[in-house]
């Protein structure tokens, strides 16, 4: 993103993926990015409003206890007419637990504020067959 000009934040509970996201934006000379080690839960310490947010995998992992608090940090963070892009898996069990996320619990997440413009329902592409995945469109309502 930063490398087309957006301002960007990173944010990633794993301090090794974050480590290499600096070493990669150095060696690229890509400026007006931060990267910050924390929970997604927990988005307490970014302040401001953000345009666009984009979440490729991380939502679907997280326990269900804990995403209302995700769903109420991106809802606080996105402006109004703002973008979200989700890419989910759809729900499954794996090694015992439920994984993944329904489009009617990713509505109920984020409604009445954010609206799903639109959902792209597809297969995993990394080549773990079987995992059904979708991608969804919503925007932030005023």
């Amino acid at each position: 993103m930063a490398q087309h000009g957006w301002e960007a934040v990173g944010v990633d509970f794993s301090i090794l993926a974050i480590w290499l996201a600096r070493h990669k934006a150095r060696r690229a000379g890509i400026k007006g990015v931060r990267f910050l080690v924390g929970d997604v839960t927990r988005l307490d310490s970014l302040k401001g409003h953000f345009s666009f947010a984009l979440d490729i995998g991380c939502l679907h992992g997280i326990p269900l206890e804990e995403r209302d608090r995700y769903a109420a940090g991106l809802k606080r963070l996105l402006e109004p007419g703002g973008t979200y892009l989700l890419y989910a898996w759809k729900p499954r069990i794996s090694h015992g637990r439920r994984m993944g996320i329904s489009p009617e619990e990713v509505a109920g997440l984020f409604g009445p504020e954010l609206a799903i413009k639109s959902v792209r329902h597809g297969e995993d592409s990394a080549g773990r067959p079987g995992i059904l995945t979708a991608w969804y469109h919503l925007e932030r309502l005023s």
